[in-house]
């Protein structure tokens, strides 16, 4: 498998490629299946359609991976936070933002309430190629808080009332914090047994965490649930994604440990990355941004190729900076790929 064996360290003359949110409402054959559940939390509860879609982009592009389907949110959730999904709202959940509401929620993740996404898994790698991986995943910490504390997204706000909160009651924080991260890797865990090759840990607002505080909130559990789980698989391939962090405050006192590789966004350029990881071998996972590949023509294919030359003689896996954008037109998708691959 081409992309494990880059996150383990091997140099590919083509990097893998595969896309954040690739099963999602830019492929209209998504955008029908969904009509069948059209809320959120019970599509993602239909094993047999989280599996469909998860399998529909590597039916139409030369994908290296598959991503389950599912949502960081399921944590939450399989602690018996209600979790809903309002139309051109977004996420809302019951707000957990006291002790008596922690007090309301499962010491532990409930196996019940995730077994869905983990029947997803196993029938997606009995249908997928042996040949191809299918990544799981999870929110990191500190994302998954912000949704649990605020009840739902920040709207711009920069997560101050989750900060706030948990810098003013440290009891609290360690409450909180204790139950997801056990959680978290409790779930990535049961999705390794299930059948993923790889898992990912996102931590799409990391960037609203002030510098000084990065270690604690961002690193520090990143890294901790990482070595949870190699307690139990050791060398198992994990891909971090602190989204946003300075990246030179994160590595300057630690190295990542053998087979994680680490996601960036576009906050730092190629060049930069190269010089912050010096000769380390630590795979890195990062490519153009998802609105470059919705505008797609010439930009795009300059871009790709100055990734493609940028990161030559390292372990590189080329994907978008971010999630893929609902809008991005199919011979956008078709265009990238010939350009990653060479065509």
């Amino acid at each position: 498998m081409k992309l494990i064996e880059t996150i383990q360290g091997k140099v590919h003359p083509t990097p893998p490629l595969w896309i954040m949110r690739q099963a999602g409402r830019y492929l209209p054959e998504f955008r029908e299946l969904r009509k069948k559940k059209p809320a959120f939390m019970e599509f993602c509860a239909s094993a047999d359609l989280a599996a469909e879609v998860t399998l529909q982009p590597l039916k139409r592009f030369g994908l290296d991976a598959a991503i389950i389907f599912s949502d960081i949110l399921m944590v939450p959730h399989g602690l018996g936070q209600h979790v809903t999904f309002l139309a051109g709202e977004g996420p809302h959940l019951d707000k957990v933002d006291s002790f008596d509401a922690l007090a309301r929620l499962s010491p532990t993740l409930v196996k019940e309430k995730v077994n869905p996404t983990l029947e997803a898994i196993k029938i997606v790698r009995n249908e997928l190629s042996p040949e191809l991986p299918l990544i799981g995943f999870a929110g990191a910490p500190w994302t998954v808080l912000t949704y649990m504390i605020e009840g739902g997204g920040s709207k711009g706000k920069g997560h101050y009332t989750s900060l706030s909160k948990l810098l003013s009651e440290p009891a609290f924080l360690n409450d909180i914090l204790s139950r997801v991260m056990d959680a978290t890797t409790q779930y990535l865990l049961w999705q390794i047994e299930a059948g993923v090759n790889v898992v990912k840990i996102f931590d799409s607002w990391a960037s609203s965490v002030p510098a000084h505080l990065q270690s604690r909130f961002v690193w520090d559990p990143l890294l901790e649930i990482t070595r949870r789980i190699r307690a139990v698989y050791p060398d198992f391939p994990i891909v971090l994604y602190p989204k946003g962090v300075n990246l030179s405050l994160g590595l300057e006192s630690r190295v990542l440990p053998q087979a994680v590789a680490l996601a960036c966004d576009d906050s730092h350029t190629p060049c930069q990355l190269r010089a912050l990881l010096g000769g380390t071998m630590t795979a890195i996972q990062t490519g153009v941004s998802p609105a470059l590949l919705m505008a797609g023509g010439a930009p795009l294919k300059e871009q790709v190729a100055h990734y493609r030359s940028s990161f030559q003689n390292v372990p590189f896996i080329f994907n978008l900076a971010h999630g893929i954008l609902p809008a991005t037109p199919i011979p956008h998708v078709e265009a990238l790929v010939d350009a990653v691959k060479g065509s």
